[in-house]
């Protein structure tokens, strides 16, 4: 058996505001988190469901690697693109450093890293 194992979250966030309180309280004193989120590409007509790490939380901001992004992290760099929680967008969340944006009228979801008897794993 595993000593730890993988819980998948699903939320519907409705605002900005709740995208950020919800990952500030699952990233709070443990490590990086794989996230989906439907997204749009480029052009509003076009969208996907697309994967990337939430690595940190810096109010307005939360600190995504991407594959997707538009440069590579520098060494010392947690993140290569950036979540903007400020907007006054009532759907779209805007992503700075890479091409596409997360929409908020569809579920995302988290995978979180979990110690065998339930406890989170940091």
């Amino acid at each position: 058996m595993w000593p730890i194992s993988v819980s998948l979250k699903r939320r519907l966030l409705a605002t900005s505001s709740d995208f950020m309180q919800y990952v500030n309280q699952l990233i709070s004193g443990r490590g990086p988190i794989l996230a989906t989120a439907w997204c749009r590409i480029d052009d509003p007509k076009v969208s996907a469901e697309h994967a990337f790490i939430l690595t940190g939380v810096r109010p307005p901001l939360v600190q995504i690697l991407d594959p997707l992004g538009s440069v590579p992290p520098a060494a010392e760099s947690i993140c290569n693109a950036t979540i903007a929680t400020d907007t006054t967008c009532t759907r779209i969340l805007p992503v700075d450093g890479a091409r596409w944006d997360i929409d908020l009228g569809r579920p995302i979801s988290f995978f979180v890293v979990q110690a065998s008897d339930g406890t989170e794993v940091s």
